[in-house]
Order: structure tokens, then sequence, then C-alpha cells
């Protein structure tokens, strides 16, 4: 094709060739030194009609560049959508993605945990959010790169393609019935390889073992497998050994041990035919700080003050209430351990074992301090004390607790070896007094009372000049008598109190081994209960 020469009125193909770069340069009078160099040689622009050619041959030629541009792009989008229609102008998304009927589609299934929400041990619940990863081969969904425009990756909604029907067995959410049904795009590749990552929460049921609560490990297991394809139709299998942790967002109250994935081949009664499930353990270790600083370590406070109940003087009075107020507190504790727990029978939790020993440790502490009190004040009865009970508790447990020997003489009492203690028996209407042998014996007429003693002494004073000796004689019968009666009263009083003392002080001994022995016994009975978290930490 000839063009105008710009010198001689036509152009050639060999000068549009090197000069048409540089034209648009030429009509602005802003061309290079090459370009002038080339112009110089073809010769020059001269004439308006030769500018005016130029200039739109120029327009032609970047209008069909940028149309190139342009169409090339739409072209593309052309491809996607080309494709698109052709792979879905005869697919049924009812039918497993297999030519061969006989053959089964092989199913990947991965779950990535992202974060677990709640586990409620009094419903026996729990809460998780995962991403969720399937991988299968469709046959109906394969093309060539090179036919299409290079287009290696396709999106579709899961409207539009077919997708295994896995469910959550042991899901426990009234408003989902635990199947596949995220919203977000399946990524096919042109072999046919197909992929969809979705966000799902779900809420399966997990059997709680509660036995050492708080100290105690859970293992949640959510099992998944396909609700209407047998394995002959859909198999499924585990992408890997393990769930994926790389995301997991650490939770506050229990520390993830690991979540191993097995494959399971179950029959069911139903059915004849084979049905894989894959089940994906959560195993769970909690956090035991919390608990202890809120439930363990009051429980263990209050015990170790109960033993201190026998410090506390018998006269005091405020025992028993002492002894009553910690183990409300105890009742309380235990309370608020058993709102959180499920209502079970199967086992009873560790802290439930701690606090029922700390109620009955504490109701035991309370029996014994009654019967503590009860020696303490049972000498007031008048009451003596065997010699069996004084060598056992007042000699042999005193030296034992360190409080030396407290027992007194072995001899009855009113003996002469024992008139330092108790004082000898007295006689006459008082105490154990004998009788007299004849009302009529001066010396059996006992005065009711020392005031009376004291008014026939007087007596006898003013009138012993008056009256004959015999008369004399009989007032001073009369004086002694009362004198008798004093110190027989005296002796009473002594003997009574000497009794109430030993049994105060038998009351002490028990209180300082009673004390020893709810000390032993609490501290026996927590180790024999918390052993099994011992060997857990």
């Amino acid at each position: 094709m000839l063009y105008p020469n710009l010198s001689h009125g036509v152009w050639t193909s060999e000068r549009l060739a090197v000069c048409g770069p540089c034209c648009v340069f030429l009509l602005l009078g802003k061309c290079s030194a090459g370009c002038r160099s080339v112009a110089a040689k073809y010769g020059s622009v001269t004439t308006s009609v030769g500018r005016v050619i130029m200039s739109l041959f120029l327009l032609v030629q970047l209008s069909v560049i940028f149309t190139c541009y342009i169409w090339k792009g739409c072209l593309g989008s052309d491809f996607s959508t080309k494709l698109r229609e052709d792979l879905l102008a005869n697919y049924d998304r009812a039918r497993r993605p297999v030519k061969n009927v006989d053959h089964n589609v092989t199913v990947e299934f991965q779950v990535a945990l992202r974060q677990i929400s709640d586990l409620d041990e009094k419903n026996q619940v729990l809460q998780t959010f995962t991403w969720v990863r399937v991988y299968w081969k469709d046959e109906f969904l394969y093309w060539n790169t090179s036919e299409y425009g290079g287009v290696d990756e396709l999106q579709f909604s899961p409207s539009e393609l077919w997708i295994p029907d896995i469910y959550l067995y042991n899901n426990v959410d009234a408003g989902s019935d635990g199947g596949l049904h995220a919203i977000t795009n399946i990524i096919v590749t042109p072999t046919g390889n197909v992929k969809w990552l979705a966000p799902i929460a779900y809420t399966s049921s997990c059997k709680i073992d509660i036995r050492l609560f708080p100290y105690d490990d859970q293992n949640c297991t959510m099992v998944f497998g396909s609700w209407t394809h047998t394995g002959i139709q859909v198999d499924l299998y585990p992408k890997g050994d393990t769930g994926d942790l790389s995301s997991y967002a650490d939770n506050g109250e229990f520390e993830l041990m690991g979540m191993p994935m097995e494959r399971k081949v179950v029959y069911y009664p139903c059915c004849p035919e084979p049905y894989p499930n894959l089940h994906v353990t959560i195993s769970l270790r909690r956090r035991t700080m919390f608990y202890f600083f809120n439930l363990l370590l009051p429980g263990l406070v209050l015990e170790v003050i109960n033993p201190l109940v026998f410090f506390l003087p018998p006269d005091s009075g405020e025992r028993i209430g002492f002894c009553m107020t910690i183990l409300l507190a105890l009742v309380v504790f235990l309370q608020i351990v058993s709102a959180s727990m499920p209502p079970t029978s199967e086992a009873i939790p560790l802290i439930g074992e701690f606090y029922a020993a700390s109620i009955f440790i504490l109701g035991v502490t309370a029996l014994l301090n009654i019967l503590t009190l009860h020696v303490y004040y049972h000498g007031s009865g008048q009451k003596p004390m065997s010699n069996f009970i004084r060598k056992t508790f007042l000699k042999w447990t005193a030296r034992l607790l360190g409080m030396g020997d407290l027992s007194q003489p072995d001899c009855p009492v009113g003996s002469s070896e024992c008139h330092h203690y108790y004082g000898p028996v007295p006689t006459g209407k008082s105490g154990n007094r004998s009788s007299c042998d004849t009302e009529a014996d001066i010396s059996c007429r006992i005065p009711d009372s020392p005031r009376a003693g004291q008014d026939l002494l007087k007596a006898v004073m003013e009138t012993k000049t008056e009256r004959s000796s015999k008369m004399f004689g009989q007032h001073l019968g009369e004086i002694l008598r009362s004198v008798k009666y004093l110190i027989g009263d005296f002796q009473d009083r002594k003997t009574t109190g000497n009794r109430e003392s030993e049994w105060k002080t038998l009351g002490l001994v028990l209180d300082r081994f009673l004390m020893f022995f709810t000390i032993c016994y609490t501290i026996v009975a927590n180790v024999l209960l918390l052993l099994p978290a011992l060997n857990l930490a």
C-alpha cells in the first residue's frame, strides 16, 4: 500500500514505518532529534493537507490500540462467562459427581478450630467456632485452560454444584441441623478438584467427666458424617491426623491439649451398608487457678481454723456457735459448686468430696465439743470420777500431751489418805452424816443453821451463872454440834469443788487430745481426697 509522500505528495510504506511513531511529535512541534533527522531524510511536512492526513492516521492508530486493549479484557471476562455456561449447561447438582455410578466420591474433611466459645458443664454442651475445609473431585468440572483464555480457577455458589451432605451427628443446637449451610463460594480448578472453605459455629453434646473437678481433663468429640450417602457412595476421610490449630484463640478457662481426628466405619441397625464417620476429639484441661482461689482456698482456711475451736474456754459459751458458723459457710460453698455441676449421680466431683468431708469433720467437731462440755460440767452433779478415768486421762494422756500428771491419789473419797483433797466424810444432818440413835439424845439435837448455833452460844454465855451445870452441859453440846455442822458444810463444799475441778481438768485434757486428733484427721482426709489432683499436677 502506497501513502502520499510529504515532499512529493506521496507517502511510502517505508517512510510510514520509520516516521509513524514520531508523527504526533511532528504535529506538536516537539519532535525529537531522531525524528527530525528522519524527516530531513524523507522530507518534511510542509503542506496543510499532509498534516491533516497524518493526524487522521495517528487517531486511527491510537483508536485501534485502545480498542484492542479493551477488547482483550472483555475477552477474558467472556472466557470465564463462557466457561461457566459450558460447565453448568448439562450439570445436575443432584447427581453425584462421578461418570461411573459404581465409583464413589472421596471427600476429605478438615476442621480448623478457631475458638471455644463455651463449655457448659451443667448442660454438657460444647460451643465452638470452626473453619471447615472440604475437598473432593468433580468429574464433570474439567476444562482445558488454553481453550478458555488461560482461566485456571473458577468460583461457584454452593447452590450451583453438588456438595456432600456432611452433618454434625451430635448436634444439639435447636436453631441449626448441624449441616454445611455456609454461603461462601466453592473454588474449582481445571482438573476438577473442588475446595470449599466455610466458617461454621457448632453446638455439640459433650459427656462431662466431673470426677476430678476442678483438676479434670475433658474430651469432647464431634462426630461428622454423610447423612444419606453410604460409604459406597461417598467415602469420607480426614485430611491429616489432627485438626488445624494454627489459628486457635486461647481460652481462659481451658487449655487445649490437642485435637486428633479419627475415621470410624459404623454399621447402623437400619442399613447394612457402612457409614464412615469422622471423630474430631477436642482435648481440654481445666485451668485451676480460679477454682483454687475462689473455692478450694476458703474451704482449706475454714478447715484450718476448725480445730482451734478447742482452744476456746468452755465457759465462754461460744464453742457451738463457732462450729455452726463454719459449718454453714461450708454448706454455702458446697451449694455454689453444686450449681455449676451437671445433676448426675454417676460420680461425685473431687471438690464436692472435699466439701462433704469438711462438713463431716465440722459435724464431728461439734459433736466432740458437746461431749467435752458435758464432761467439763459433769462435776456439778457431785458424781465422783472413777480411778480408771483418772489414770487414763489425767495421768497418762495428760503426760502424752505435755500437760504433766494431773491425777490425784488413788483412794476412795473420804479416806484418811485423801483428806487433803476431798476432806473427811462429815457426819450428822448434812451430806453423808450418820443419823442419831435417838432423838432424845441431846448430842443429836442439831440446829438447822449456823445462825441457830450462834444463838445457842450466846444464850449459854448469858445464863451460865444462873443455871446449873447440867443445863450448861446441854448448851455446850449444842454448841459443839453447831461447830460440827459448820465443819461438815465446809467439807461438803470443798469436796464438791474438788470434784468439779477434777472433771473440768478432764475436760481440758479432752480438749487438747481432740484438737490434735482433729488436726491429724483433717490432714489425712485432705491428702487422701486431693491425692489424684496432686498426681495430675
